[in-house]
């Protein structure tokens, strides 16, 4: 298996588990009939951005090995940079680098400044992280 490969597999691996814990975590906990349920949802929520910042991190690497891999080497090695990047390669559109940039600095945010309110903030666009995230690994899979 090919390095790309490689870093594909676990890329897809972690963003279904990521899309699994929201569902569960959206769907599943308000319906669980429990006394006191507070600290189950908490930690669950915690889970979901644990697996946010882990996916992040795994899909901005692959997009720097894709771009390795199909347009040679040369690229900058961070996660913004690499969005940045992408998008001049025309992986991606000029929105979703723009919206890959935001979900970056959310994951900074989430990893090196955990609080409350950035915590209720992220809750809210991980959806359209999600979809981002889903849309990049179906197109790089394209190609691959």
């Amino acid at each position: 298996m090919t390095d790309l490969n490689y870093k594909f597999t676990n890329a897809s691996k972690a963003i279904k588990s990521f899309d699994k814990a929201y569902k569960f975590y959206q769907e599943e906990i308000p319906k669980l009939e429990l006394v006191n349920k507070a600290d189950l949802i908490l930690i669950t929520r915690d889970s979901v951005i644990q697996r946010f910042e882990y996916s992040t991190e795994l899909l901005w690497k692959l997009v720097y090995a894709f771009l390795q891999d199909r347009h040679g080497n040369g690229f900058s090695a961070s996660p913004k940079n690499t969005f940045r990047d992408a998008f001049k390669a025309k992986i991606i559109s000029e929105q979703d680098a723009e919206l890959a940039i935001e979900m970056i600095n959310d994951r900074n945010n989430t990893a090196h400044n955990y609080k409350e309110e950035i915590a209720q903030t992220l809750l809210k666009r991980i959806p359209i992280y999600l979809k981002l995230m889903k849309k990049i690994l179906r197109d790089i899979e394209q190609e691959l």
